[in-house]
């Protein structure tokens, strides 16, 4: 339905433009990819970014981790700065956080400059990061294995270099 209305409005807009401006308007490349099709492209790339460079999954787990305990780090100290025992999980969601304190929407707005700076500094792209990230919510397999990483990491935070 959705389709049939945007190629309604596109036939329409082309109907209104005059002849010499436009030759032809093809509609197939106006319409975006499905859902499928868009996640299939995803773990196409996945794929590909784990075989292109041996090292990504070390990268990506890495990054992970840091990436985590860099949240949790941030929740404690507001919890302690703002002496409260919890904070709702949602308290960086755009509904939600013009009704928290200065304090916590400071933070919300800071942490993602942070995550970021974390990823690039473990040589991944916010693009790459994201779609192995994805990775780990239909691959069990995968999950796992950067789970594994994630534990080596925990065991010894220094002589983790992702080669054995």
């Amino acid at each position: 339905k959705r389709k049939v209305k945007l190629q309604a409005m596109q036939y329409h807009l082309a109907a209104s433009l005059p002849q010499e401006l436009i030759e032809t308007i093809d509609v197939r490349d106006s319409i975006p990819p499905s859902r499928h099709q868009i996640m299939e492209d995803r773990k196409k790339k996945s794929k590909i970014l784990l075989t292109e460079d041996k090292r990504m999954i070390f990268k990506f787990s890495k990054a992970l981790h840091e990436v985590e305990s860099e949240r949790n780090t941030v929740r404690r100290n507001l919890q302690n700065r703002l002496g409260i025992r919890s904070l709702p999980r949602s308290m960086c969601s755009p509904d939600v956080l013009p009704a928290m304190s200065s304090i916590i929407q400071q933070a919300c707005t800071e942490f993602p400059r942070k995550a970021n700076k974390i990823i690039a500094n473990n040589g991944l792209s916010l693009f790459d990061f994201d779609i192995l990230l994805e990775r780990t919510q239909y691959d069990l397999f995968y999950r796992a294995h950067v789970n594994y990483h994630i534990g080596r990491l925990k065991r010894n935070p220094g002589g983790f270099d992702g080669k054995n």
